[in-house]
């Protein structure tokens, strides 16, 4: 049986270049926090010997972090890695067998991971507990290279056309980041849905202003041209 460990949580260090996850859900940790102060005692987290880097648990120290501050303690089980590319399997194995599931793009981003940690790829769809095929086909549709220095970055369904081109620019990539993840023809549908059965709240000044930026977008596009150039 692993030996757990008590430490301080602000001795640990939440490296997120290895994270498996595109980012911390703060709406799991205020969960995580509820449960703290209820008393419950949450899984040790598992980190690497060596370094003292998180290989899985940073929603847990985190909450821990924002419940007690820096004198927080929390139960740790140090592991040993051979290499950064056993590191990041047993991380991403981890994140994807319990807890918060990893979403599609976290899925993508581990494709990134594990080529840049050597990690091969039939090891990689293991850990993810997901067919190679459907592994192979994640890098090839869901990742595209951003600006200039040509970074490999994973997109969210909804833009699976631009892995198409490649490339995007930083300004794209920041629009991906906050949009969501459906497809856009899907968001069309619902602004035209509120308008043609007259659900649309006229009383909301935000809703109506941002109505009025649309408007005004959509006069300034050349669909034709667009049209045109996309045959």
């Amino acid at each position: 049986m692993a030996k757990v460990t008590e430490v301080k949580a602000a001795s640990l260090v939440l490296d997120y270049n290895l994270y498996p996850r595109h980012k911390v859900d703060s709406t799991h940790v205020l969960h995580l926090r509820s449960a703290l102060r209820a008393g419950e005692k949450l899984p040790p987290v598992v980190a690497d010997e060596a370094s003292r880097r998180v290989v899985d648990g940073f929603h847990r120290v985190v909450s821990h972090l924002q419940e007690h501050g820096d004198e927080a303690t929390i139960r740790v089980e140090f592991r040993k890695y051979e290499s950064e590319a056993d590191l990041i399997e047993d991380a991403i194995r981890l994140n994807s067998g319990h807890g918060s599931n990893l979403t599609p793009w976290d899925r993508v981003r581990c494709t990134i991971l594990a080529e840049e940690y050597g990690l091969a790829v039939g090891r990689l769809a293991a850990a993810l507990r997901a067919p190679l095929a459907e592994v192979e086909d994640l890098r090839l549709r869901r990742t595209v290279k951003v600006g200039r220095d040509a970074t490999i970055s994973p997109i969210k369904r909804g833009f699976s056309h631009l892995a198409k081109k490649g490339k995007v620019t930083k300004r794209q990539m920041e629009g991906m980041e906050t949009a969501g993840g459906l497809q856009r023809t899907y968001y069309v549908n619902e602004v035209i849905r509120t308008l043609e059965y007259d659900l649309a709240d006229w009383e909301n000044p935000k809703f109506v202003d941002r109505l009025k930026v649309l408007k005004a977008m959509l006069n300034e596009i050349d669909l034709d041209s667009y049209l045109k150039a996309a045959s």
